[in-house]
């Protein structure tokens, strides 16, 4: 996940998961470089960029981190 090397996935998760990033974090910790690490090892991964947050969008945008996390367990 750290610009290690990663082999090919030995099973992938079917279930639904929830993947929330900050926009402002490092760039290996954003939307993009989750899809690409996770993609291969999540069959339903979906996930969500908050563009105001960096690394703790529990304390800096927790009703945002809320709503999102609600949406997802609903649907």
């Amino acid at each position: 996940m750290f610009g290690g090397h990663h082999r090919a996935p030995a099973l992938r998760i079917d279930v639904p998961v929830l993947a929330v990033t900050g926009e402002c974090d490092q760039e290996n910790m954003r939307a993009a470089s989750i899809r690409q690490l996770f993609g291969p090892l999540c069959a339903q991964l979906e996930v969500v960029a908050l563009a105001e947050c960096g690394h703790y969008p529990m304390q800096e945008a927790p009703p945002l981190l809320t709503s999102v996390v609600q949406r997802f367990l609903a649907g």
